[in-house]
């Protein structure tokens, strides 16, 4: 994958189809290192399956035999001299902290955040995620059960409320970030 917001996509996905109800999703950055983060409330995984997840097949998923997201999230990790960590309990939930060497040739750049941002709440309206993004100096955060507060009515699958989450994250992004890890 050649962005970070894809890998956040892939990781989300697998939090949705575990089941979770609340998921939060953090980036940060510091003069060497990008770090994100995704947990969930989803059903978690045993020991034996976190220390298979890794392996390219591996994968719950029974309409094919190979899962590469989480195996190629951690090559990247990797490649930029950060490391891949994942901690789970069954019934519990799932946390996946990624670092990633800030100024390494091989680690993506970010992507859209809030298009990916976007798609997964307005395509997942029932659950609650917050995304925040932080610097040593500043920092942004979308919370949707604020947001829905917020709405009323009006639901976040609505694509003008689409279109308004990609613009503030994407907005907020740009004012956090003013180095270059876009």
């Amino acid at each position: 994958m050649d962005e970070l917001a894809l890998h956040i996509l892939d990781i989300v996905q697998n939090s949705i189809s575990a089941g979770a109800k609340k998921i939060f999703i953090s980036i940060s950055f510091d003069d060497s290192t990008v770090k994100m983060e995704v947990t969930d409330n989803g059903c978690g995984m045993d020991r034996e399956m976190i220390n298979k997840v890794t392996d390219p097949f591996t994968t719950s998923r029974t309409t094919r035999k190979v899962g590469l997201g989480i195996p190629l999230l951690k090559e990247t990790c990797e490649l930029t001299g950060g490391r891949l960590i994942i901690e789970s309990q069954k019934t519990k939930g799932t946390k996946i902290s990624a670092s990633f060497g800030k100024n390494s040739f091989d680690r993506p750049p970010l992507g859209n955040m809030g298009q990916t941002m976007a798609a997964l709440i307005s395509c997942n309206p029932f659950i609650d995620f917050e995304f925040s993004f932080e610097s040593k100096d500043d920092n942004y955060v979308l919370a949707t059960n604020e947001l829905k507060q917020v709405l009323g009515d009006v639901p976040v699958s609505n694509p003008q409320i689409a279109a308004f989450i990609e613009r503030d994250v994407n907005s907020g992004v740009q004012s956090v970030c003013r180095e270059d890890i876009l």
